[in-house]
């Protein structure tokens, strides 16, 4: 599967390598050739670090000019605001001196899977790293956040291992070792806690304890999910939608990989101060191309729904007043729909 027409093919491998089974991360660096000074990692991140912005759904790209008046603006990993209507650019999209290296663009090209990680891989390889007048800015701490940014910085290489993990993030849910442990870290907001405690992993050293922890519960949320779809909580609608009821609440991201027959997957949690339903709607992997969650309509059914063309929940809008199977039917009847 193609995940994004770009200047360098080796892209395509990233989500080939997906289905490629491994004993441990250490074995697929091993394979891939994966060498880092880890001591140079963590001295350039000391002396090179992307501005943390307030986090939001997307950013506006005079604001950032206004912020950083000199220079161009590596914006990785945040939407800003109408970039697709500037130049399209390795990498992402280029308008005034903001040059946006993300995957959150409402167009037919980033609607598929990609993350920001890839795109920045793409980027350094063909093209180079920030300039040295340049500012990086993210507004996240994410796996994908973090990843992507330390690429263009430089501080990290432009491995595909690390591309392959930002896609366990955000999209397919895989078990990845990088991914599970960066993921949990963004709640901290910390840059560098993230860098250092990535080192630790790939040189096979105890993880800090706070990231530890953080990284047990991110293990304790994918034996939930395991157990859930395992135990049939998930039931399977006639056009492909899978949906549940849950007690507690699940990243949506690890579910995918979980439910491969899956074109789209609901996942429902009472609100008790409201008695509405947050309602998450990640689409599977299943999805046909050119289907997302906008091309259903998902507000018609729900005006309550809030996200991105992959993902979304009830939540901004303080939760939904349907039903979930409801909410599941009438989705699952978009998708038939569908053409």
């Amino acid at each position: 599967m193609i995940i994004y027409e770009g200047a360098i093919r080796t892209l395509i491998f990233i989500v080939n390598l997906s289905s490629i089974e491994y004993k441990s991360i250490f074995e697929k660096m091993d394979r891939h050739g994966m060498t880092i000074n880890w001591q140079d990692v963590l001295h350039k991140s000391n002396l090179l670090q992307p501005t943390l912005i307030h986090a939001s759904q997307f950013v506006f790209r005079d604001k950032l000019e206004q912020k950083f008046p000199e220079g161009r603006i590596y914006v990785c990993d945040a939407y800003v605001k109408d970039i697709e209507h500037g130049q399209e650019v390795i990498g992402g999209y280029e308008m005034g001196r903001c040059i946006n290296i993300d995957h959150h663009a409402p167009v037919v090209k980033m609607s598929r899977i990609i993350s920001s990680t890839p795109l920045a891989i793409e980027r350094v390889t063909s093209i180079g790293v920030a300039s040295n007048q340049g500012q990086v800015v993210i507004n996240h701490t994410d796996c994908d956040s973090v990843l992507s940014s330390a690429i263009i910085l430089g501080i990290l290489p432009p491995e595909l291992e690390f591309g392959l993990a930002a896609i366990a993030a955000d999209h397919t849910g895989q078990s990845n070792q990088i991914a599970d442990v960066l993921q949990p870290c963004a709640k901290l907001r910390d840059f560098n806690f993230s860098l250092r405690n990535l080192a630790k992993l790939l040189q096979g050293e105890q993880l800090e304890n706070e990231a530890q922890e953080l990284y047990e519960e991110r293990m304790h949320q994918r034996k939930t999910a395991q157990e859930l779809v395992g135990s049939g909580q998930f039931k399977m609608l006639p056009n492909g939608v899978a949906w549940a009821i849950v007690d507690t609440r699940l990243d949506g991201a690890l579910l995918p990989s979980l439910i491969p027959q899956a074109k789209a997957i609901v996942m429902a949690t009472k609100i008790s101060k409201n008695n509405k339903w947050r309602i998450s709607t990640r689409l599977g992997q299943a999805a046909p191309e050119g289907m997302n969650l906008h091309t259903l309509n998902i507000r018609q059914i729900d005006p309550a729904f809030g996200g991105r063309w992959n993902a979304g929940n009830t939540s901004r809008s303080g939760g939904s007043n349907l039903q979930p199977d409801d909410y599941a039917r009438l989705l699952d009847q978009a998708i038939s729909h569908f053409k």
